[in-house]
């Protein structure tokens, strides 16, 4: 009577864990899917506003007035107008591809949660904790679907929970930790894709020979800023798309591990560290 006890409780602490993790699991998800969107949006219009600046950028390296402004610059003064914004051109396209590969980043995992991938996590749970009850009840299969539902609740709460888990806290504590920066960056960026547009304007003008001189002093001093701000993007980013999902990822895996090693023992713990070894 006393073992029926045990095994009605281990069987419905099982149960209760599962409906735990699920209702964390839907918990956690809307809250990912949220904070994707709002990283989305943000590096959407902050992508629109470094594509602007590459265009400006793209036009002065490529520009011509009458009979071409690389022919009219290297007569007098023997520039070539794409050795002026060449190196800042490179930089903001560098910049560029970043933003765009951040961008595909986040519309990849968005797009796991929009077809349900996670949710598959949920199902091999129920399987996992299945073969779990099912152990305590025939005591000849015990050992082996003990075995088979630990390795099972594993794979499903990599699935469910450490990848909607890990992209939320890398999104959230970045988005505390960058919020100003981030804001403060865009700013200065609008700022200089306001003033390469005006160069853009000026030396496709009919009085480009006459105000050359002064663009190009311009162009310099406009080229040390951008160079700066966008290298402080660049960072930002590398931060925010590398460094922080890293560690948080890390973080979580560690937790997960210790976790697994006091509920299922070290054997459980040891398999799922095998599984991110592979």
């Amino acid at each position: 009577m006393d073992n029926s006890k045990i095994v009605v409780k281990k069987i419905v602490t099982a149960i209760l864990v599962f409906v735990l993790i699920t209702l964390f699991y839907f918990f956690i998800l809307d809250k990912a899917v949220k904070i994707s969107d709002k990283s989305l949006l943000k590096q959407t219009t902050t992508f629109i506003i470094v594509s602007t600046l590459k265009s400006s950028l793209s036009v002065i390296e490529g520009s011509t007035v009458g009979g071409g402004f690389s022919a009219i610059v290297s007569a007098e003064t023997n520039i070539q107008a794409g050795d002026i914004v060449q190196a800042p051109y490179d930089f903001v396209d560098f910049v560029w591809r970043i933003l765009l590969y951040g961008i595909l980043i986040i519309t990849f995992f968005k797009m796991l949660f929009m077809a349900n991938f996670t949710d598959i996590g949920i199902y091999i749970l129920a399987i996992g904790f299945l073969f779990y009850c099912i152990s305590f009840l025939k005591e000849k299969l015990r050992k082996n679907f003990l075995q088979i539902g630990k390795k099972i609740i594993i794979i499903g709460l990599i699935i469910s929970i450490f990848i909607p888990l890990t992209l939320f806290i890398s999104f959230a504590s970045c988005e505390i930790f960058s919020k100003n920066i981030e804001k403060n960056i865009n700013i200065q960026i609008e700022e200089i894709t306001e003033k390469w547009t005006e160069i853009k304007d000026n030396l496709l003008s009919k009085g480009i020979k006459k105000s050359f001189s002064s663009t190009l002093k311009g162009i310099k001093e406009l080229f040390k800023k951008t160079l700066f701000i966008l290298i402080e993007y660049t960072c930002l980013i590398i931060l925010k798309f590398i460094l922080f999902p890293i560690l948080i990822g890390f973080v979580i895996y560690k937790f997960t591990k210790f976790v697994l090693l006091y509920f299922f023992g070290s054997i459980s713990a040891m398999k799922f560290e095998k599984l991110f070894r592979k």
